[in-house]
């Protein structure tokens, strides 16, 4: 049982991007000023790929950015992806100077009445985390398998100075908890079917600072590919926002 704010459809943004090139710059921009303008609504999770160049974000851990590009056959970069890009209204070719990202569509996603609720609790270490997350069903009746995702992602990274033009990137996809493939769920849920998934993880040696690490959790509807809830927890409660990112007048 769990007392709190009326339920909210949170999206989740996946941001498939590379550190190199002005064409990066420019979309990474675009991404950051709309995730942070909807606060609240969406969390963007940013995947550095490792085409047109090598990039050492990617070197790090490449098979999270590799394998979430392919389950959704992600064709170039710079690409975005809403809530699991269901349908072509909830994919963003990030190209500028085109590149958008349809806030009617977010909009329209978190007045839709969620069918889950998504919890998590972390325990952030000296040197690692352990956590829970709780899904709990809302609806009647729902049937699909669900794929539960835990993503870590560090808010601000700053060591690679002046790739892309850039001093410091947002929200850079570290790992997936338990696996890049996520954690099978079962179906046929019940108003009120809990299910709760213990996930831990020790900090890999490419983690710039602990304090800007966050866990940011989702379930996936397996037959649609829609993302149906998310949650996040961060290590503090400030939110790191680099303040070139921040839209200045006449910007894009």
């Amino acid at each position: 049982f769990f007392i709190g704010e009326a339920n909210l459809r949170r999206s989740v943004l996946e941001y498939f991007t590379n550190s190199s090139g002005e064409t990066m710059f420019a979309a990474d921009h675009i991404v950051n000023v709309f995730a942070i303008e909807h606060t609240g609504l969406v969390y963007d999770l940013h995947y550095h790929m490792a085409y047109p160049q090598e990039d050492p974000m990617n070197v790090n851990n490449p098979l999270p950015p590799s394998t979430r590009a392919f389950n959704y056959g992600v064709p170039d970069v710079p690409y975005a992806i809403l809530n699991g890009g269901a349908s072509s209204a909830y994919r963003f070719n990030m190209t500028p100077p085109v590149g958008q990202i349809n806030e009617e569509v977010l909009i329209e996603s978190s007045l839709e009445s969620p069918i889950f609720e998504l919890f998590l609790t972390v325990d952030y270490r000296e040197d690692s985390l352990k956590g829970k997350a709780t899904i709990v069903c809302l609806d009647q009746n729902f049937s699909s398998y669900l794929q539960l995702y835990v993503v870590l992602v560090e808010k601000e990274v700053s060591s690679y100075y002046w790739l892309n033009q850039d001093s410091s990137f947002r929200n850079v996809v570290l790992d997936i908890l338990p696996s890049v493939a996520g954690k099978l769920l079962g179906n046929n849920w019940a108003s009120e079917s809990t299910s709760e998934i213990e996930f831990a993880w020790k900090y890999a040696g490419y983690l710039e600072d602990m304090k800007d690490l966050s866990v940011v959790a989702f379930v996936q509807d397996r037959e649609s590919g829609s993302i149906l809830q998310a949650a996040a927890e961060p290590h503090t409660f400030a939110v790191a926002v680099p303040q070139d990112k921040i839209a200045s007048p006449g910007m894009f």
